[in-house]
């Protein structure tokens, strides 16, 4: 059954194995990109090509700008911009 781990939940996220932005940041894919007033906003996500140790499959996602009042609208099941989060599927 698929779920959601928020990265700031430190104990859960690496009791799960997943990884650090900062291993993939390069490798993400952007999507929903727009401009606001302020700057830019968009999502963004990716998928490793193995699995977790654990053998389950996990994919990398969260949103980015300065309007998070436009990325709640967006995401409203989500966190706010700049946190991104792991799911799997168990």
């Amino acid at each position: 059954m698929p779920f959601t781990i928020c990265a700031f939940n430190h104990d859960e996220w690496d009791r799960h194995g997943l990884a650090d932005y900062g291993d993939f940041a390069e490798q993400t894919t952007e999507c929903n990109v727009g401009e606001d007033s302020f700057s830019g906003y968009g999502e963004w996500f990716f998928v490793p090509d193995e699995p977790l140790p654990s053998g389950e499959r996990v994919v990398y996602f969260g949103s980015w700008g300065n309007d998070h009042l436009l990325a709640q609208q967006e995401l409203e099941d989500f966190e706010q911009a700049d946190e991104y989060f792991g799911h799997t599927d168990y």
